[in-house]
């Protein structure tokens, strides 16, 4: 059996690493590569986009939803 490597993701100090986005309906879940995690939601992203800048987030899920 195959396993993944664990998160948060290997090396946090790699400035390079980008953080996971993860949208689930209402909701959207940012998980930083240190470990850290910000929950907000699609109005919280509208009213204040430059807070939660998700240009830089891989982004995980289903865009239509959003």
């Amino acid at each position: 059996m195959n396993t993944l490597n664990p998160f948060p993701l290997p090396e946090p100090e790699n400035r390079s690493v980008s953080p996971l986005a993860v949208l689930s309906g209402e909701f959207i879940h940012i998980i930083h590569p240190n470990g850290k995690v910000e929950m907000t939601t699609t109005q919280n992203i509208e009213k204040n986009p430059t807070k939660y800048n998700l240009e830089t987030c891989v982004v995980w899920g289903r865009f239509e939803e959003f």
